[in-house]
């Protein structure tokens, strides 16, 4: 990407490794929010379609940096 050459290049792949490092075990990554105590049945339908956009969205990041294999 145009921005990754103005990143420092060891500040990158920490922070590639620590995506790698917290997915979870259903593949996706941990959400930093919740407004599960408004609406418990909303918020369990968000989650699914957060978490699943998160899931494209990091994916797409480790491949365009090499780091999925196969």
């Amino acid at each position: 990407t145009p921005w990754a050459q103005a990143l420092d290049p060891a500040a990158l792949d920490a922070h590639l490794d620590g995506l790698i490092d917290r997915q979870l075990e259903d593949g996706s990554w941990p959400l930093t929010w919740s407004w599960a105590t408004i609406d418990t049945q909303a918020w369990a339908q968000a989650e699914r379609d957060w978490k699943g956009l998160m899931i494209v969205n990091h994916l797409r990041s480790l491949r365009a940096y090499g780091r999925l294999s196969g």
